[in-house]
């Protein structure tokens, strides 16, 4: 159970360098639209300010120069579409290099209280709190990644497909075709649409399953997982033979 903590910890300074990389491009992009409307808007006024006849005192100015931007159709774009899309960009990259963040001081911590715990002598109390901290991180993938709108024409039919096979460990197995996968909103997450004899689901996976998952587009697959609120998590994924 400790490996899929060590692979994130692992894997961490590389998606730290991408979010990063990530984070300032989209800042960049942000700076360079509001950068270019401070541009227009100052030629505009520029202008107004020249037609000194027609507009004597700062009012009309400044009511003449909020008219004609109106009318500037670069200045809207940037003001309604370019700036609002990069703001949400920028927004996004610093919530996922955050969630990196904490998800590595999580998994650190955890690791040092399952060493602790063995080094004791407790090895079923590190078994436990592994056992509670993998369903916590599946539920948070979950909680995270089906935010997100389902392409219509791959609509779940059906809450879980069929061939399952309850495990002792509260598990369940299944075969699927994979139809389409995509990187979900956080690091090393895939969601992916599957389809069974009774129809299609979302298929969560994480680290290995996900890498797994997003390979297997057009094939089929043996997984096993365990049921969420609107969709399937994956803790292991081989393909069919």
């Amino acid at each position: 159970m400790l490996i899929p903590a060590i692979e994130r910890l692992a894997g961490a300074p590389k998606q730290m360098v991408v979010l990063l990389r990530e984070r300032d491009a989209a800042r960049e992009k942000l700076h360079r639209a509001l950068d270019r409307m401070k541009e227009i808007e100052t030629e505009v006024a520029g202008q107004v300010a020249a037609e000194k006849e027609r507009f004597s005192n700062e009012a009309a100015r400044n009511a003449e120069t909020a008219r004609r931007l109106k009318g500037n159709k670069e200045w809207l774009e940037l003001r309604d579409k370019v700036v609002p899309a990069a703001r949400k960009e920028l927004e996004k990259a610093e919530a996922a290099l955050e969630q990196l963040k904490l998800q590595f001081q999580a998994d650190i911590a955890v690791v040092e209280l399952v060493s602790a715990l063995y080094h004791s002598g407790d090895p079923e109390k590190a078994r436990k709190v592994l056992d509670a901290y993998s369903r916590g991180v599946e539920e948070g993938i979950e909680a995270v990644d089906t935010q997100e709108s389902t392409p219509p024409d791959l609509q779940p039919e059906q809450p879980a497909p069929a061939q399952e096979q309850l495990q002792g460990n509260g598990l369940e197995t299944g075969t699927f075709t994979v139809l389409e996968a995509r990187q979900g909103s956080s690091p090393g997450t895939v969601r992916a649409w599957c389809e069974g004899p009774e129809g299609k689901v979302a298929v969560y996976g994480k680290n290995g399953a996900g890498k797994a998952l997003a390979g297997a587009v057009g094939k089929q697959v043996e997984v096993k997982f365990r049921r969420g609120d609107k969709g399937l998590i994956a803790v292991g994924v081989r393909p069919v033979a």
